[in-house]
């Protein structure tokens, strides 16, 4: 039987402006606003690629998930 694995975000997937956009139903230039006034953390880059690792955006909603729990 197989293990169930654990359902952790990865460190090494890449969301790029647009595809963060399509997953949050905004516009891509929200993105870039959220960014500037920051809303989100610093995308990372690797070579000419930059984009929000699965890490970063789940520790982001985690944080805005107590936040909001909080209130």
């Amino acid at each position: 039987m197989a293990k169930a694995r654990a359902n952790k975000p990865s460190p090494f997937r890449i969301y790029r402006t647009h595809r963060l956009a399509e997953l949050l139903d905004v516009d891509p230039s929200t993105i870039w606003k959220w960014r500037q006034n920051g809303t989100l953390p610093a995308p990372i880059q690797i070579g000419s690629v930059h984009g929000w690792t699965e890490d970063q955006l789940e520790k982001l909603f985690a944080r805005r998930r107590r936040g909001a729990a909080a209130r």
